[in-house]
């Protein structure tokens, strides 16, 4: 599922000092 990679890779690149708020994305 390369849809749900690209988000996990964007939210962990989108704000890397907040993994725990950008976790909860995927």
């Amino acid at each position: 599922q390369p849809i749900r990679n690209a988000r996990k890779t964007a939210a962990l690149k989108g704000c890397p000092q907040r993994r725990g708020t950008c976790a909860r994305v995927y």
